[in-house]
């Protein structure tokens, strides 16, 4: 099936083959976080399962689905650029729609969720420099808002490993300093955490 099918979510179910990885669309309004990078989008699919897979022993099995340029020409939405890369993330009965943007981040989206965070105003400043974000909403099969949360932070830590700076949370309007979802001490359960 195609992946521009899968990614949105406009195949059914019994369509698909084994094991391939597709967007469950039915939550109304998906759980959703936002990564702030320092630098142009460079990471690959390969980059992004490693960083995944050794980020804790339950993502043993991640799996990354990334596509670029014009593979995404069907995926332009109304007058927005095309992304970077679109990307379908997932393990057990997660999944994760994955945008990847070579933007900064909108400033009314920035102040909305950067403004009000509880960190200092000098590392505020300087995050708001950034070169390129990454979108990722929860298109997976877990009911549990929480255990969706978790799937999304430990991408979002893996994406991090690419010069993230902050994490946001647009719904909450709120935001962490990238190093949060970082393991602080060898063998740590980040995934606990």
């Amino acid at each position: 099936m195609a992946f521009v099918d899968r990614y949105f979510g406009t195949v059914p179910q019994e369509r698909l083959k084994p094991g391939e990885l597709w967007a469950n669309t039915a939550a109304q309004v998906p759980l959703s976080l936002q990564v702030l990078l320092d630098a142009p989008l460079d990471f690959d699919a390969d980059g992004l399962t490693w960083a995944l897979r050794s980020y804790h022993p339950e993502l043993a099995q991640a799996r990354v689905e990334l596509v670029r340029g014009e593979a995404l020409s069907d995926a332009r939405v109304a007058d927005n650029p095309l992304p970077e890369f679109l990307a379908l993330v997932g393990w057990a009965n997660h999944v994760i729609r994955v945008e990847g943007i070579n933007t900064p981040l909108p400033d009314e989206v920035y102040e909305q969720c950067v403004g009000p965070s509880m960190f200092e105003e000098s590392y505020k400043q300087f995050a708001k420099s950034h070169a390129s974000h990454v979108l990722m909403w929860y298109a997976g099969h877990e009911p549990d808002p929480l255990e969706q949360y978790v799937a999304l932070a430990a991408l979002a830590a893996s994406v991090c490993r690419w010069g993230g700076l902050l994490v946001l949370n647009e719904a909450a309007r709120c935001a962490v300093p990238a190093p949060v979802l970082a393991p602080e001490e060898e063998g740590e359960d980040m995934l606990r955490v």
